[in-house]
């Protein structure tokens, strides 16, 4: 069983992260909704020549009402200042790398702050289509509630007597078949915090609820970076589409792409090595 990854708090903003320091690279690391970044750390530990921060997003630790703001907005703040924080820390601009949601944020920080990095890597993002985004924008609340995905988020238990129960629980689960049984316990691992004598999910469910009543838009904001970028791609991917996948290296001819055969949109926990080899290969 792995053991969990010490988090740190930011002195300067406040935010939780941990760190993988393996050289003098100052690299990012922002992670999908659900997966808080100690799930990461067989990835994370294999980027030789990079000295990793990874921070915990808000809703690791904000334990308020998601539904009271936009968080998107928020979420974005949250990185800049992140980051900035560690460009001022290095004096170098930093290489980030981002999965799932996380690509989102990263997107929207390095159109706010593009001096801030030095490169991006996205790791199977959420690039949806346009029509779902705008519907979700127009879609009223009690409708969004009534979604499968956030219906099926919000009803699932969170919390466990121990860690094998929540291993138990988590193992026939369709999002997690293509994991093999130590990256589901580095899930386990890395994604629960003990609560009153109970294993209880770091990521609330509520959260992870409202991201997905709250569609992104993104085609837009990537036709204006400028970034050099690394896109990578799950072939079996449930959130990037061969669609959006084409149309995102007709948006960025000149930059990096890799598609991963025989993969999911865990990618990063179901392969950890060979995602690590494309991004060290993108950063040489």
């Amino acid at each position: 069983m792995p053991e969990s990854e010490k988090t740190t708090l930011c002195q300067t903003t406040q935010i939780p992260y941990v760190q993988f320091n393996q050289g003098s690279q100052p690299c990012l690391f922002i992670h999908a909704n659900g997966y808080p970044s100690p799930c990461y750390s067989p990835l994370l530990q294999q980027l030789k020549g990079c000295n990793v921060w990874a921070p915990l997003l808000r809703p690791c630790w904000d334990d308020s009402d998601p539904s009271d703001a936009n968080q998107w907005p928020r979420l974005v703040s949250d990185l800049v200042s992140f980051a900035r924080a560690r460009y001022q820390e290095t004096q170098q601009p930093l290489v980030a790398i981002s999965h799932s949601m996380g690509c989102i944020i990263l997107l929207r920080a390095a159109l706010r702050e593009p001096q801030l990095f030095s490169k991006v890597v996205f790791i199977d993002p959420i690039f949806m289509p346009s029509h779902l985004v705008e519907i979700s924008r127009i879609m009223p609340q009690r409708l969004k509630r009534k979604l499968k995905l956030v219906k099926k988020t919000l009803s699932r238990p969170d919390r466990w007597s121990s860690l094998q129960q929540a291993f138990d629980f988590h193992r026939p689960k369709r999002a997690f078949t293509a994991l093999s049984d130590p990256a589901l316990w580095q899930y386990i691992i890395g994604g629960t915090q003990q609560v009153d004598g109970k294993w209880q999910l770091i990521y609330p469910k509520a959260w992870e609820a409202w991201f997905y009543q709250n569609l992104p838009r993104a085609w837009r904001l990537l036709r204006r970076l400028e970034l050099p970028t690394l896109g990578i791609k799950a072939e079996n991917s449930e959130f990037l589409t061969n669609a959006a996948w084409q149309k995102w290296q007709k948006i960025q001819p000149n930059d990096t792409f890799v598609e991963f055969q025989d993969q999911y949109h865990l990618l990063p926990l179901e392969a950890p090595n060979d995602v690590a080899h494309a991004i060290l290969d993108f950063i040489e």
